[in-house]
């Protein structure tokens, strides 16, 4: 795309005030912090594990910002392809190199992301970064140039169109540039549109499709009829678009396709492959810990084979000392001296000895004279006992005397038998005694017994003095000796023992090398096998990626029509796609600036909308020029360059002559198909029931319903219960839940009435604020003001709810009765609410 020369000082103005909102309009960033552990340079795909417990709300599709994690870094757009297990994988469309291996910040702030392409587009104006289309497109924004028309017969498709319709299909095919097309409430824009779609089809144009929500974008593509639009392709997060639609979407497309098939044998082989590796992970998990059980217990093996040799070193070394045995006096002296006192004392008491047995004898033998005497006792015994032995033959008397002097006479006999023995044994001793007397005394002096006594008593000095002090010394030695001997050989027995110990820790030790050897190998091959199969993956997967990008881009390509709201227009999918036309729905809501997303990729444009409803929620940031939508801003300066839809199909004629007359300048129409089209109730007379009134304005100034003077906002509680009241009745009388809307323009409210509805096991009634009803409708319509005070306040109070735009879209959901709830004072101090009130469609009750 050839770029465009532009003199970017005419847009200064703009783009400094474009600038400085995107300033102030960033939001604080919603990160999350992670570190990229893969990239696929060939289709820009990063894996990013994140490290947040905390995971983010993303779905396919989701839009992006992501930025290396360090200071003066620059965001880059992303879009979500898969998330999973804190695993985030983004497709980028920069060079994913950039990111390898570092840190990253992703911001999923939606607004930022929104602010930051807005940015990029201001950049490349800023540069001139864009094509001559894109500058021809941004001059009528900002008035500098006019639209142009051709001239080219258009036959309709549709037989339904009136001629308001028909008229801004011919303007709009003819537009060189662009055309506006302003839809008042059920004015059938979306039949315009379908039409222009079909229309610009059947030119082969290539079409974006754009609303400002995800809801008119879906409503647009459930309308399509697929005869004629067969190519559509939905862009946005899966997760936003409707169910109906949903197989639209690029993510449904792209298995529709015929590449797909390729697609999914790729994924069944990368699935094969990815269940492997949970098995070999946990195989490779139980090796390692038997590996790390296996080196704690070998590390426990070494230090005791440590422990055991530094013990057995230390016995080593306790055998290997010598037992020195102590020198000690010697005792041979001592024995030759004892036995010398010995052999003399023994010689002394031997001679004692026969001399007591000499002195012994000498007594035994009587002297000379005794024994004659008794030699002649015992003479005359022997013949007395001879005599009176025969004595006693003749007579048996004396008998006892007899036998006493027979045993006296034989101890005589026996006596004098034994004394020539004792005589003999006494001179021998008495010739001993002599002898040893001449050896041991030879000059004649001396006492044996007492010389014997103090030989002995000089053995017994020498044995305690010198022996006994020498022997014990020597038992002492002997003892310590005996000890150190029996020491030596427990230090053997246990020495040996440890020399065991060591041989089996030894063995332990080589028995675990073997067994780690065999599972830290085992662990390398799973290991091995592990990575392996994870390139294979990561290769595979890139193929994956690279047919998904190239299908993507094939659907895209082929797509007759791109559907998406104006914010997902920036998705990347769509960065180098030029379209033909581009329709935007909706486009009142859509600020200027915002518009800038989807109009800078178009050759032209297309605008529905009605620049009486709701606008962009005003931004006191910005300038009031800036504020006005895209479609008020060049229907203000192009009001030629528009067709106005003037019939009506969905009120009341009654409800749509209020609107009418108070925000179209009474060109609204109703076509006769619904004019007089009214509920279906018998309630005859009924004040608010009545069918046949279709707008009400029930009056609370008189019950006393004030507002609740709690907090910020606006509630009413007596009100929202009267309002809940007011849609039991019409149930009750057999209206659907589903045909009854409640609109309110505050939150409070809204949640009030929902708490009421609630406790009357009301379901189905659909409530909410003025701004998400727009593009609704409903059979019956209840509008709660919500403001009401007792006294007089300040007219600032209801700028809210007296906004042209708000009150229209309010009013102009109601398709059979509209009902209005408030206090007539109250909304008095405003001169539209006034006039509302007191239109003369409007039957006006007391609550």
């Amino acid at each position: 795309m050839e770029n465009a020369q532009i003199t970017v000082e005419k847009y200064s103005k703009t783009i400094e005030e474009i600038e400085r909102f995107i300033e102030i309009k960033k939001k604080k960033p919603t990160t999350f912090k992670g570190i990229v552990e893969t990239i696929d340079l060939s289709n820009n795909i990063l894996t990013i594990r994140l490290q947040s417990s905390e995971q983010p709300n993303l779905s396919k599709g989701s839009l992006i910002l992501i930025r290396e994690d360090s200071p003066l870094s620059i965001n880059e757009r992303a879009t979500t392809k898969e998330f999973y297990n804190s695993n985030l994988k983004l497709e980028i469309k920069t060079d994913p190199a950039q990111f390898e291996n570092k840190k990253v910040v992703i911001d999923v702030e939606r607004t930022n992301v929104i602010l930051e392409r807005l940015r990029n587009i201001i950049e490349n104006i800023k540069k001139g970064k864009i094509s001559r289309d894109n500058a021809r497109i941004l001059n009528f924004i900002m008035g500098g140039d006019k639209p142009h028309y051709k001239k080219e017969g258009v036959r309709f498709i549709s037989k339904q169109l009136n001629e308001d319709q028909k008229e801004g299909v011919i303007n709009s095919i003819r537009a060189a540039d662009f055309h506006l097309i302003i839809g008042p409430p059920g004015t059938g824009k979306t039949y315009v549109i379908e039409e222009l779609i079909e229309q610009f089809t059947k030119r082969n144009q290539k079409l974006l499709v754009t609303a400002w929500t995800n809801l008119a974008v879906d409503n647009i593509i459930k309308r399509l009829p697929r005869k004629e639009v067969k190519n559509i392709v939905r862009i946005g997060p899966i997760n936003e678009i409707d169910s109906e639609v949903k197989k639209f979407s690029i993510f449904e497309k792209v298995k529709e396709h015929e590449g797909w098939i390729e697609v999914e044998g790729y994924r069944k082989f990368i699935d094969d492959l990815s269940n492997l590796l949970p098995t070999i992970k946990d195989e490779i998990s139980l090796v390692q810990d038997g590996i790390d059980k296996d080196k704690d217990i070998k590390q426990n093996c070494n230090r005791g084979l440590d422990n055991l040799s530094v013990e057995k070193q230390k016995y080593d070394e306790l055998i290997s000392t010598p037992i020195h045995n102590k020198t000690l006096t010697s005792l041979s002296h001592i024995n030759d001296e004892l036995s010398s006192i010995n052999g003399k004392s023994e010689t002394y008491f031997s001679l004692c000895n026969n001399i007591l047995q000499m002195n012994e004898l000498q007594e035994q033998i009587p002297g000379v004279e005794h024994i004659h005497k008794l030699k002649n006792s015992t003479r005359s015994m022997k013949f007395s006992l001879i005599g009176r032995e025969v004595y006693s033959f003749f007579s048996k008397a004396n008998i006892e005397e007899l036998k006493k002097l027979k045993q006296e006479y034989q101890k005589n006999r026996k006596y004098l038998d034994e004394i020539p023995e004792l005589q003999k044994k006494y001179n021998h001793l008495k010739k001993l005694c002599g002898e040893a007397a001449d050896r041991i005394y030879p000059n004649g002096d001396g006492i044996p017994s007492s010389d014997a006594l103090n030989l002995e008593f000089r053995a017994y000095k020498t044995l305690v003095d010198e022996y006994l002090p020498i022997l014990k010394e020597k038992e002492r030695s002997n003892i310590t000796r005996i000890i150190s001997e029996v020491n030596q050989e427990v230090y053997r027995i246990y020495r040996d023992y440890l020399t065991k110990e060591i041989e089996l820790h030894d063995l332990k030790i080589k028995s675990i090398n073997t067994e780690l050897y065999i599972k830290i190998n085992r662990r390398n091959a799973l290991h091995g096998q592990y990575e392996n199969i994870k390139f294979s993956l990561g290769f595979y997967q890139k193929n994956v990626d690279k047919l998904i990008k190239a299908i993507v881009s094939d659907i895209i390509d082929k797509a007759d029509l791109i559907a998406t709201t104006a914010v997902s227009s920036c998705h990347y999918f769509l960065d180098d796609i030029d379209f033909d036309v581009m329709i935007m729905d909706e486009a009142t809501q859509v600020a200027s600036f915002m518009s800038l997303l989807p109009l800078l990729k178009c050759k032209k444009f297309i605008l529905v909308g009605d620049n009486r409803q709701l606008q962009p929620i005003e931004d006191i940031d910005i300038s009031k020029e800036m504020n006005l939508s895209i479609f008020n801003r060049l229907f203000e300066i192009y009001p030629e360059a528009s067709t106005f839809l003037s019939t009506q199909y969905r009120m009341h004629k009654s409800i749509a002559q209020i609107a009418s007359e108070l925000f179209y300048e009474g060109k609204l129409r109703t076509s006769e198909k619904v004019a007089e089209r009214m509920l279906s109730l018998n309630v005859g007379k009924h004040q608010f029931l009545n069918p046949e009134v279709p707008a009400v304005f029930i009056d609370t100034s008189k019950a006393g319903y004030y507002e609740d003077e709690v907090g910020s906002g606006c509630s009413n509680t007596r009100e929202a219960k009267y309002v809940a009241n007011v849609v039991s009745l019409f149930i009750k009388k057999g209206i659907k839940a589903v045909d009854i809307g409640v609109v309110t323009p505050y939150v409070k409210q809204k949640i009030l009435i929902e708490e009421f509805l609630k406790n009357k096991k009301i379901q189905s009634v659909e409530v909410d604020t003025v701004h998400k009803f727009q593009g609704r409708e409903k059979d019956i319509i209840i509008l709660s003001f919500a403001r009401s005070k007792k006294y007089s306040f300040h007219n600032h109070k209801l700028k809210f709810i007296e906004d042209e735009s708000m009150v229209n879209v309010a009013i102009t959901r109601a398709k059979k009765k509209l009902i209005l709830v408030g206090n007539s004072e109250t909304l008095g101090h405003s001169k539209l609410l006034k006039d509302l009130v007191n239109h003369n469609r409007i039957i006006k009750i007391l609550a």
